[in-house]
C-alpha cells in the first residue's frame, strides 16, 4: 500500500474581540478564527455571525467546567462498612476500642539527633536600672542616700544561748616558773 503525504496550511483569522464584536463576520465551516488579546477561538458554521458562535474550550478551560461541575453537584452513594466492620467480617473479635488499640503499634526506634542549629545573633543591651535607693525613694523612702544606708542596718539581735562546755583536753607538761625579785640598783 502506498503512503501519501499530503501537506496543508491552516491559517486563522484573527483580530480584537472589539474587532469581532463589530464585524458581524461568518465564518466558513470549520473555518476558525481567534481573538488575537483574549486568545480565545471559535469555529465557523458557514451560517451563524461571530457573536452567534461559541467559544472552542482549550483543556484548562475544559477542566475548571469539570472542576466547577463536581463542586456543584450533590454526590449521594451506598453508605459502606466501617473499617471495624470490615475487621470483624474478616474475623477480629473484641470491641471497637480493642480493635482501635490493636491499631497501634510498637514504638520505633529513637532516631539521631539533630544537628544543632546555629546561633541567635546577640540582643541590644537594655538601659540602664535606676538604683536600690532611687528604688526605695519611688516607694516612699524620705531621706539622703546615706540615711538610706543606714536604714538598711537591722537593731542588734538577743544575745545567744551558752554553748556546750567543750571536751577536756589532753595533759600537757609541767613546767616550773621561778620569780626573783631584783634590787633597785642591780
Amino acid at each position: 500500500m502506498t503512503e501519501v503525504v499530503r501537506h496543508i496550511t491552516i491559517e486563522l483569522r484573527e483580530g480584537t474581540a472589539a474587532e469581532w464584536a463589530a464585524s458581524g463576520r461568518i465564518l466558513r465551516a470549520g473555518e476558525a478564527g481567534v481573538e488575537i488579546d483574549t486568545m480565545k477561538l471559535k469555529i465557523g458554521n458557514g451560517v451563524a455571525g461571530w457573536a452567534a458562535l461559541p467559544y472552542f474550550l482549550n483543556e484548562t478551560q475544559v477542566a475548571v467546567l469539570i472542576e466547577a461541575a463536581i463542586e456543584d453537584a450533590e454526590l449521594v452513594g451506598v453508605p459502606g462498612d466501617s473499617a471495624y466492620d470490615v475487621a470483624v467480617e474478616n474475623g477480629f473479635v473484641g470491641t471497637e476500642e480493642e480493635w482501635l488499640e490493636s491499631l497501634v503499634g510498637p514504638a520505633g526506634e529513637d532516631g539521631e539527633d539533630g544537628t544543632n542549629g546555629t546561633n541567635g545573633t546577640n540582643g541590644t543591651n537594655g538601659a540602664a536600672g535606676i538604683s536600690a535607693y532611687q528604688v526605695a525613694v519611688n516607694n516612699g523612702f524620705v531621706g539622703n542616700e546615706a540615711a538610706w544606708l543606714a536604714s538598711l542596718e537591722g537593731t542588734p539581735g538577743a544575745p545567744g544561748a551558752d554553748g556546750d562546755d567543750g571536751a577536756p583536753g589532753d595533759d600537757g607538761e609541767s613546767v616550773t616558773v621561778t620569780l626573783r625579785r631584783l634590787a633597785a640598783g642591780f
